[in-house]
């Protein structure tokens, strides 16, 4: 179910528009595009620019909807969290 929400999340991230599921949002207006994971935001997208965050929480599913994004790689080894191959803390932001 996890892996089904995050592809119709992402769909919806991608397209600009918005959708709410379980613990997902994404939240599209005239500023940008919003990802968020029990109400915390994860993903945004102004224009062609994608950032992306823990946003304090390296869970499974935290890591599981930011995988979905194109060109996001997020994994955890040892304990500390790396996004695109980059070590970086749980409240970093990336510019994917």
């Amino acid at each position: 179910m996890s892996r089904q929400i995050t592809e119709q999340a992402i769909a919806a991230f991608n397209s600009n528009r918005n959708f709410r599921i379980s613990n997902t949002e994404v939240k599209a207006d005239t500023t940008g595009t919003y990802l968020y994971l029990f109400g915390n935001l994860i993903a945004r997208k102004v224009g062609n620019r994608v950032q992306v965050t823990l946003c304090g929480y390296n869970t499974a599913t935290t890591r599981e909807r930011l995988n979905g994004i194109y060109g996001v790689s997020c994994t955890t080894k040892k304990g500390q969290a790396y996004i695109n191959g980059k070590p970086v803390s749980s409240t970093e932001w990336v510019q994917v």
